[in-house]
């Protein structure tokens, strides 16, 4: 069976971080602007061979913090709203950072899960990073053996800059949120 990674992000806005015009990616593996989008592909920027997103149910496509970002409705229909890449990134063997751009409606979702940013539930060093029931960012990982939930309650309407980090070899994961930027 092919493991699948998805992200599923549900009643958020997302978009990509920046646009990386030098596009000297460095060790980086995947970069989604949300301006390539080939039908109902999302087109990785760094290999477009790798970490391709295929876009599953209608999410609607709009303006972003930059460039276009990804409008998922955030309902509990047949048809969830997600994008799905099917080759498994190894979130249990490496480190990892996710930066990215989101934007929760006022009130969304009260005492529901909002939505998943990125996940592969039930996999093995299974990770699940999203934006839990009451507006708070979590990280869920290996099944319980590391639960983060966050505070802050996003839900207010406004562009929130996140960055996911995990430091494999000091057991370090850490969320910063609306860091100094210069854009």
């Amino acid at each position: 069976m092919k493991n699948i990674s998805l992200i599923l992000v549900v009643s958020l806005m997302i978009t990509s971080t920046a646009h990386l015009l030098a596009k000297d990616f460095g060790n980086l593996i995947a970069y989604y602007s949300f301006d390539n989008i080939k039908g109902d592909t999302i087109i990785n920027e760094v290999n477009d061979k790798k970490f391709a997103g295929k876009i599953k149910g209608v999410p609607e496509i709009g303006a972003g913090k930059f460039g276009k970002g990804i409008s998922f409705a955030g309902k509990a229909e047949a048809k969830r709203q997600y994008i799905a890449i099917e080759e498994a990134y190894p979130y249990g063997d490496t480190d990892l950072s996710i930066p990215l751009w989101v934007k929760v409606p006022k009130g969304a979702n009260n005492n529901t899960r909002v939505g998943v940013i990125m996940g592969n539930y039930n996999k093995p060093n299974n990770c699940n990073i999203e934006i839990h029931a009451l507006g708070q960012v979590r990280w869920w990982w290996n099944n319980g053996e590391r639960d983060h939930k966050a505070k802050r309650d996003l839900r207010d309407g406004k562009w929130h800059h996140l960055v996911f980090i995990r430091d494999k070899s000091r057991s370090y994961f850490k969320t910063k949120y609306n860091l100094n930027l210069r854009i």
